[in-house]
């Protein structure tokens, strides 16, 4: 199934590992503003492989699911 430019982005149940993409559609803000967030402490922080950044997505689902809100959904 080809990738649609208008459909918004979700991460695979199985995933253990999560782009910012894949934080940001959790999220419902921009990847731009996963950055943000994790540079000023206020999510989980990543894992960085080499030049690539990923999250654990049990951190980030526990992270959620424990309440923290959303800074990106609360600044809208």
């Amino acid at each position: 199934m080809p990738n649609q430019p208008n459909c918004p982005r979700v991460p695979s149940p199985n995933a253990v590992m999560l782009t910012a993409e894949d934080v940001a559609a959790m999220l419902a803000c921009s990847p731009r503003s996963v950055y943000r967030l994790a540079d000023q402490g206020l999510i989980p922080p990543p894992i960085r492989l080499g030049g690539m950044v990923r999250w654990l997505a049990q951190t980030i689902t526990k992270w959620i699911a424990d309440g923290c809100p959303s800074p990106c959904m609360a600044a809208s």
